[in-house]
């Protein structure tokens, strides 16, 4: 009977342990889809290489425009935090951003720390930006905040959802390049602490070594095997490729196809292929020649190809220093050379 008995609580206890453990599992579900809707990310688990390079704060046109110019170069679409209080003074660089294609999106108005101000004073500080970016472009923020040194707590990512900001953007790769590291400090730390789904921390204020430390950087992570995200495209995990362009790599490929009557497979190939016609090639990685510029496309397309006419291509080429042709004007090449 007793026995029985014992049996009996046995059960009524492994009832209550299933159901109390189904409870529990249902309030996490709904949890988790809570706290979805309001994201803190300073690095994202992602399996494939892929990291974004993000700039914070506000500088000059001669500090911000190497910058733009070497993603330019590389194809690397950046995130850009700025803030509003110098854009008065300066509305050349804001043109010049948000004409870039990179994401621009809320670093605040004035660069307070969140933590110690106001709800009414945060809602100013993300809105005020909103406003004048919005007023100067007649474009709208990415809705991304990233609160200034960092400094969030739950009183202020709330009040940033409320505002549409879903994502509260801090990073895992800090360079501190605001303390005036050299540009191999800079580059050297990003290369060693590369990893899936890192967001690098720089910035673009005055006179800081950051535009000198970018390629070798970039490079740094290209050999690495990585490629470099808008934070968009990182929570995303897109890496897809502008169907509208058509990289160097499939160039040549197509180039020494024309010439030697077949395709290369793979960047390597190429580069060995190339090398062969002491062209004074410098690097190349798994994602396409990162050194090449259009001038090299140019004086190896008269090399190959001594006796045509390149000059519209010339004049096409010499708008751009992107590494990237358009497809249309990458086609007439082709069939020029196919004559």
């Amino acid at each position: 009977m007793a026995k029985n008995k014992l049996n009996y609580e046995l059960k009524i206890k492994k009832k209550n342990i299933i159901a109390l453990s189904i409870l529990f599992v249902m309030l996490f579900v709904n949890f988790s889809f809570a706290l979805g809707n309001r994201r803190v990310i300073g690095n994202v688990k992602r399996s494939k290489n892929i990291m974004s390079l993000t700039f914070d704060d506000w500088g000059e046109i001669k500090d911000v425009k190497p910058i733009l110019d070497i993603l330019y170069l590389y194809d690397v679409k950046a995130t850009f935090f700025i803030n509003g209080k110098s854009i008065d003074k300066n509305p050349k660089l804001l043109t010049m951003l948000s004409n870039s294609g990179h994401e621009i999106a809320n670093h605040t108005y004035s660069h307070y720390e969140l933590t110690k101000i106001s709800d009414e004073r945060i809602k100013k500080e993300i809105l005020d930006l909103e406003k004048k970016y919005k007023d100067y472009t007649n474009k709208d923020l990415v809705k991304y905040l990233r609160p200034p040194y960092g400094a969030h707590s739950k009183r202020v990512d709330n009040i940033a959802l409320n505002l549409g900001y879903e994502n509260i953007v801090l990073w895992s790769i800090d360079t501190n390049d605001w303390r005036k590291k050299t540009a191999n400090e800079i580059s050297s730390h990003v290369i060693n602490k590369t990893h899936p789904g890192g967001i690098v921390l720089m910035h673009i204020l005055e006179d800081l070594n950051t535009k000198n430390a970018l390629k070798d950087m970039i490079e740094g992570i290209y050999n690495k095997n990585y490629r470099l995200v808008d934070i968009t495209n990182l929570i995303n995990q897109d890496v897809k490729e502008d169907d509208t362009k058509i990289s160097n790599l499939e160039f040549f490929n197509n180039m020494l196809y024309f010439k030697e009557g077949y395709y290369s497979k793979n960047s390597k190939e190429v580069y060995d292929r190339l090398s062969n016609y002491n062209l004074g090639l410098k690097s190349y990685n798994k994602y396409g020649f990162v050194k090449i510029t259009n001038e090299d496309v140019l004086r190896y397309l008269d090399i190959f190809y001594p006796n045509k006419d390149f000059s519209y291509f010339k004049n096409i080429f010499a708008q751009s220093m992107c590494l990237k042709f358009d497809r249309d004007n990458y086609n007439i090449l082709i069939e020029s050379l196919k004559k």
